[in-house]
């Protein structure tokens, strides 16, 4: 969620994401956890102190619907 659109990602603020979040708890409060450290793990640390040559190829895979992972478009 919080991934820049040129790495694939919908660029939510951290606010949204985490209303996102805590929307997300009142149903699956599991899954919710998966997606927080997915988004705070998986992508926030990268972005915040990865150099462009190692970020820049993972992200298409960590970001694109069509990949299997969270919110996977398996159509």
């Amino acid at each position: 969620m919080t991934a820049l659109r040129s790495h694939g990602g919908r660029e939510f603020s951290y606010v949204a994401a985490a209303l996102a979040v805590r929307e997300l708890a009142k149903y699956q409060a599991a899954f919710a956890i998966d997606v927080a450290a997915h988004n705070a793990l998986g992508v926030g640390h990268p972005l915040a102190a990865g150099m462009p040559r190692s970020t820049n190829p993972c992200f298409p895979k960590l970001t694109d619907r069509h990949v299997a992972g969270l919110g996977a478009d398996r159509t």
